[in-house]
């Protein structure tokens, strides 16, 4: 396999109430792959933009869910992290009516996302003909 890389980045945490915690984001390279993963991270453009994200090619990017539904949130994911693919995380539990709401507010802006809603919700993907393709989860 040859291993994998991982690069630590400190972030804020968000919410004010919190940003006295703690809160690392990863990017991680396994293979040909590389993916990110900001925990709780702050969605604005000056906690993510030193980082230059845009530079390492993310395939898949783990983002909570506020990241893409706030108009700067959505510009630090275009501007700042432009991944293949998103996996909206955080997703509050919530009625039907409200996961299919935020769901289809996702979807709009980036219709390239997964959305995480249930516990233990699994997704595979796969390279085909250069993209990146979610695939059902096979046992």
């Amino acid at each position: 396999m040859g291993g994998a890389e991982i690069t630590v980045l400190r972030l804020w945490h968000g919410g004010e109430e919190f940003y006295a915690l703690e809160n690392l984001g990863y990017v991680i390279r396994v293979g040909s792959w590389t993916l990110l993963h900001v925990g709780d991270a702050d969605s604005t453009e000056e906690n993510l933009r030193n980082f230059h994200l845009e530079r390492e090619r993310i395939d898949i990017a783990f983002l909570p869910f506020w990241y893409l539904l706030t108009s700067e949130g959505r510009t630090v994911v275009r501007a700042h992290i432009r991944p293949k693919h998103i996996i909206a995380v955080h997703i509050p539990n919530a009625s039907v009516s409200e996961l299919q709401k935020v769901s289809r507010d996702i979807k709009a802006s980036f219709p390239n996302s997964t959305i995480f809603s249930a516990l233990m919700q699994k997704q595979q993907f796969v390279w085909h003909l250069f993209n990146l393709v979610p695939v059902p989860f096979t046992a």
